[in-house]
């Protein structure tokens, strides 16, 4: 199962988002 490097994406995507906002 791949999974655990989408929700990683995804977590690191919303650090990101969470700065940039």
């Amino acid at each position: 199962f791949e999974s655990n490097k989408y929700f990683g994406a995804l977590v690191f995507f919303g650090i990101l988002t969470g700065k940039l906002v």
